[in-house]
């Protein structure tokens, strides 16, 4: 059951989505992306139906990012002031604990920025992807997923999932609407 609702996880994110913020404080790692393949309850009414959410680790958490950048070694803090756009994901280059990628990130990168270590390597959730020219591997003994409103249960992303594209199939197929213009909003989720 996790191995199939974290797969659904990274499909819904990293289909379309961006990587966009993070926040490191104590012993926890956020990551948040937007435009998410999961339907936002609070936008149903609205023209944007996909839902901002933040995944966070805690407990032995650690975050490094990855470049080939020959003069740029700030990007990641750039992020944080939005500086520059959020990076769009690649599509089959999320994975939950997949040795294999964390591999290929550290080999095919020459710099590693390591902003939160942990010397634990044998942490319960590790995460790895790819987003344009940078790549991120992060993770924890625990894992928890929030929307702007509250956590998400791992047993309510196939169904979050499955509405987002029941409703974008309504949305297509509405004879009124000529086109669908999906707006984010950049809200932070309020890290706790």
């Amino acid at each position: 059951m996790e191995k199939e609702a974290l797969d659904i996880l990274c499909d819904a994110i990293s289909d379309v989505g961006y990587w966009q913020w993070r926040i490191v404080k104590n012993d926890a790692v956020q990551l948040e992306f937007s435009d998410t393949q999961l339907l936002d309850s609070d936008r149903i009414d609205k023209q944007s139906k996909s839902a901002n959410i933040a995944l966070r680790f805690k407990q032995n958490s650690f975050l490094g990012f990855y470049d080939n950048y020959e003069n740029d070694n700030d990007w990641f803090d750039r992020l944080l002031k939005d500086e520059i756009y959020p990076f769009c994901l690649e599509g089959g280059y999320f994975e939950f604990g997949d040795k294999k990628a964390i591999v290929l990130i550290k080999n095919k990168y020459k710099n590693e920025h390591i902003i939160k270590a942990n010397d634990n390597v044998k942490t319960k959730y590790t995460l790895a992807f790819k987003a344009g020219e940078i790549a991120v591997i992060a993770g924890g003994d625990h894992f928890y997923i929030y929307d702007n409103r509250a956590e998400i249960a791992l047993e309510a992303l196939a169904l979050r999932n499955r509405l987002w594209r029941d409703i974008g199939a309504t949305i297509g197929k509405s004879a009124k609407q000529k086109t669908h213009t999906i707006s984010i909003t950049l809200a932070r989720i309020q890290f706790q």
